[in-house]
C-alpha cells in the first residue's frame, strides 16, 4: 500500500510473498518460486515496466507468503535456493547402507506406519517452498502422493488402523494439526487454538495419544498431548 499525505492508502502490488525495496528504485518479491524485481518510483508510489527475474528456484511458501531472501538498500540480494536434494536411505545397525527409498528430493519429516509397511514423509515441490505429504509402500515399492493443495502439509503420522493420518497444514496461514481420512480426504482440526503454530512429533506406543509442539502469540514452544483414537 502507498499513502500520500491527506489521501487514503492505495494498492501498489499484488504479491503472495515478502516484498523489499532496493535502491535506486526497485521492489523485489517472489512469484512461483522465482525472485523478481520491478521498477518502482517511491516518490509517486508507482510501478513501471514489467518484472524481471533476479534468481530462479528460490524457496517460497505461497501459503504464508514467506520467501527466503533479503535485500540491502545498496542492491545486494541474498537468497536460499530450493535446489536441495537428498535421498532416503536404509541403514543396518552397524551403519552400513542397505538401499534407498523413493526418488531424490527435498525431504523434511519422516515416519513409519505402526505396522512397518509404509513410510510417510513430506517433500518440497520443485521451485516452491510448499511441501506435500507422500507415502511409500515398502512391500510393493510404490510411492503415492497424499496431498495436492497449494498449502503446505508436513509431519504425517499414521494412526492405528491405517485409515487416517495426523498432519500439520497451513490452512489458515500457520501450521495447525488436522486429522485426515485417507479414504474420503476429509479433514478435521485436532486441537484448534486461534493463532497457534502446531506440529505433530510422535504417537504414544498404544497409538491413542499424539505428542505435538505448539507456539502461540503469548507463549513460546511448549509440548502438548491430545487424544487421537475415537476422535
Amino acid at each position: 500500500m502507498f499513502v500520500e499525505p491527506g489521501e487514503a492508502p492505495r494498492p501498489i502490488l499484488t504479491a503472495s510473498s515478502t516484498v523489499q525495496f532496493v535502491e535506486p528504485g526497485f521492489l523485489v518479491y517472489a512469484r512461483g518460486g522465482v525472485l523478481l524485481a520491478q521498477e518502482f518510483d517511491w516518490r509517486r508510489g508507482r510501478l513501471s515496466g514489467d518484472p524481471f527475474p533476479v534468481a530462479d528456484r528460490v524457496i517460497h511458501f505461497e501459503a504464508s507468503g514467506h520467501a527466503a531472501f533479503a535485500a540491502s538498500l545498496a542492491g545486494t540480494v541474498a537468497y536460499r535456493s530450493s535446489d536441495t536434494v537428498s535421498r532416503l536411505v536404509w541403514f543396518d545397525r552397524e551403519g552400513r547402507p542397505l538401499g534407498t527409498i523413493g526418488p531424490p528430493g527435498d525431504y523434511l519429516n519422516l515416519s513409519m506406519s505402526p505396522d512397518g509397511r509404509r513410510v510417510w514423509y513430506d517433500r518440497r515441490q520443485g521451485g516452491l517452498g510448499n511441501l506435500d505429504v507422500w507415502s511409500y509402500d515398502l512391500e510393493r515399492g510404490v510411492e503415492t502422493r497424499v496431498t495436492t493443495s497449494p498449502d503446505t502439509e508436513i509431519s504425517p503420522l499414521e494412526l492405528a488402523g491405517g485409515t487416517s493420518i495426523v498432519l500439520a497444514a497451513t490452512r489458515e496461514g500457520q501450521p495447525r494439526l488436522y486429522r485426515m481420512d485417507l479414504v474420503s480426504g476429509r479433514e478435521e482440526p485436532l486441537a484448534p487454538v486461534p493463532g497457534a503454530f502446531q506440529v505433530g512429533q510422535d504417537l504414544s506406543p498404544d497409538g491413542n495419544t499424539l505428542v505435538y509442539v505448539e507456539r502461540t502469540p503469548e507463549t513460546p514452544f511448549d509440548i502438548w498431548t491430545v487424544p487421537v483414537r475415537g476422535t
